[in-house]
């Protein structure tokens, strides 16, 4: 089964995170619930014009561009780049548009990092 309405390279992400479900052979039901929801999400990005960037300090115009240019590769149009302050993160970025959110920010690591020891 193919994935449809994804860019080129998120299709052949799909198709391969769906082939090693299926191959695996315990994620086999889990596969088509898996495709459809990753389709489903990158559908509703396609359809957003607005990037919204959480950083720990203020962007400048190249950095917003770079962002802009590499998502709007990701959705397929041009999207705009709002960016919001948020010391918080400390570092990194987190990045939505759509349903679709990147978080690179050191608080995210921070705080995995934290569960993980609480579940130790």
């Amino acid at each position: 089964m193919k994935a449809t309405g994804l860019s080129k390279d998120a299709r052949g992400f799909v198709d391969s995170v769906v082939t090693y479900l299926k191959s695996d052979g315990r994620g086999v039901s889990a596969a088509p619930k898996v495709e459809r929801m990753i389709d489903k999400v990158s559908k509703s990005a396609k359809r957003e014009y607005a990037c919204f960037v959480e950083s720990s300090i203020a962007l400048d115009d190249e950095e917003k561009q770079t962002i802009a240019k590499e998502m709007s590769t990701l959705v397929g149009h041009d999207v705009t780049v709002e960016n919001t302050i948020r010391k918080e993160l400390i570092a990194g970025l987190c990045i939505r548009i759509g349903d679709v959110i990147i978080d690179t920010s050191f608080k995210r690591k921070l705080d995995e990092m934290a569960l993980q020891c609480v579940t130790a």
